[in-house]
């Protein structure tokens, strides 16, 4: 009888423990199946990504009519260029405007971080205009007050209806947010660009915009399992394979 009730204490404390590591786990990591080409060849379509939520921070999201408001908590680090990021792709059910969700992951090469101003061509990128392209992109940071104009305009206007969900109108050469005038924005997130190794088949940054950090999950660590798409073969030599 005590060697019953011994193992059904041992048990429960087995049990306890495995719910703990496992709610413990998914608060910390993200596991994320990868289901497209963009990344090749530093991440296979089939492989399965292990990605850590405290880099840059675990979110709280605060939805106040139709903004949020994210805030990070317990963050190891930031984002930092170069970086493999996991996030929720911002446009649902193909719409044009930004959505806040935890769904849909996708993950891409961070290449531009807030205050960045980014140089690209023919794929090639590098930050502060090394490269001496005519296509430059400024992405902003909190607190950055940017005068508009119609050459930024198709840039910034999805960053600004995500924060303000107020009509903004180009009309006469003159900017209207809710039909006030508007010479300049103040921005009140940290924005990137998402850019696809594979950058020939690749819907990134170039595509739909800049990323708004509330949207960021985590910074992919490691390839945990991989199976080939075609032949339904697990490849053994991506397992554990660092990103």
């Amino acid at each position: 009888m005590m060697k019953r009730r011994t193992l059904y204490v041992i048990g429960g404390i087995v049990f306890l423990l495995a719910n703990i590591f496992l709610f413990a786990g998914s608060s910390v990591f993200v596991f994320s199946h990868v289901v497209s080409e963009s990344m090749m060849p530093t991440v296979l379509k089939g492989d399965y990504v292990v990605s850590c939520q405290f880099i840059p921070g675990w979110r709280l999201a605060h939805t106040d009519r139709d903004t949020v408001s994210v805030k990070r908590i317990f963050p190891l680090s930031a984002i930092r260029r170069n970086d493999l990021v996991v996030f929720n792709f911002p446009f649902v059910d193909n719409g044009w405007r930004m959505i806040y969700n935890t769904g849909n992951y996708y993950i891409k090469r961070c290449v531009g971080l807030p205050g960045d101003t980014l140089s690209m061509e023919d794929g090639k990128w590098d930050v502060d205009s090394k490269l001496g392209s005519r296509k430059t992109v400024y992405i902003p940071k909190q607190g950055d007050t940017i005068p508009l104009n119609k050459d930024n305009y198709m840039l910034y206007w999805r960053c600004m209806d995500y924060e303000t969900r107020m009509d903004l109108e180009y009309k006469d050469s003159t900017f209207f947010l809710n039909g006030r005038k508007l010479d300049y924005y103040v921005f009140k997130k940290n924005y990137y660009f998402m850019l696809g190794d594979n950058w020939m088949n690749s819907n990134d940054s170039r595509h739909w915009g800049l990323l708004p950090e509330d949207f960021i999950v985590g910074k992919s660590l490691f390839v945990c399992y991989s199976v080939d798409s075609e032949t339904k073969r697990l490849r053994y030599g991506r397992i554990g394979k660092k990103l």
